[in-house]
């Protein structure tokens, strides 16, 4: 296998890229203040207040990495924290 210099650059580039995605994904967890499980899972006791937690975390989110309305809609769109009836 070879790569040019600017393969090598470009996967820099996106491995930073994925580095900062694992941080903020982190961040948000962090705040939530309890681990929700892999596939983000709460006893039906603790729904309520992860939800509240969650709401809030996705609020401090968009205002720390939005700089405009429409990145900030982009962010939205993106937010991988999202509620899911049991399957």
């Amino acid at each position: 296998m070879s790569y040019t210099e600017r393969d090598l650059i470009k996967q820099g580039e996106e491995y930073a890229k994925w580095g900062r995605d694992v941080e903020r994904k982190a961040q948000v967890i962090d705040e939530l203040g309890m681990y929700t499980g892999w596939n983000g899972a709460v006893s039906p006791g603790d729904y309520d207040e992860v939800a509240r937690r969650l709401n809030l975390a996705k609020k401090r989110f968009l205002d720390r990495e939005s700089k405009t309305y429409a990145v900030r809609i982009l962010w939205e769109k993106a937010w991988p924290f999202e509620d899911k009836a049991s399957e």
